[in-house]
């Protein structure tokens, strides 16, 4: 549990590096900077049902793949209906989207290699 709870940090910071250079950057151009951290949410949101799909697998009393599945069609549905809201109904710049995506995965994969014993 300590190990993802670190993931997740490591994620947030990156994702929070990448708006505040994002926000200087593109200081008056706020858009920009919401696409990136509403990004950034969408990775942390991909996360987080991962880590409850990997934790159900891991307490069944019989491991089960059928939750780690699950879990990955969550969360692929779950990305494509984040990315449609947010190009769509808040009307946020895509590529800001992506961008933010991308931190929140780098930030995912560097906490993972980080707590890897």
């Amino acid at each position: 549990m300590h190990q993802q709870r670190q993931i997740i940090i490591v994620q947030i910071n990156s994702i929070v590096i990448v708006g505040i250079i994002t926000g200087l950057i593109y200081l008056p151009d706020l858009e920009l900077l919401m696409g990136v951290l509403y990004g950034g949410l969408i990775s942390l949101l991909a996360s987080l049902i991962m880590l409850m799909r990997v934790k159900q697998a891991l307490n069944s009393h019989v491991p089960k793949i059928g939750y780690l599945y699950l879990g990955a069609l969550e969360r692929l549905f779950g990305v494509i209906v984040l990315f449609g809201v947010g190009s769509m109904w808040l009307t946020l710049n895509p590529v800001a989207m992506v961008i933010g995506l991308v931190a929140g995965q780098v930030g995912f994969a560097i906490g993972g290699y980080k707590t890897k014993d």
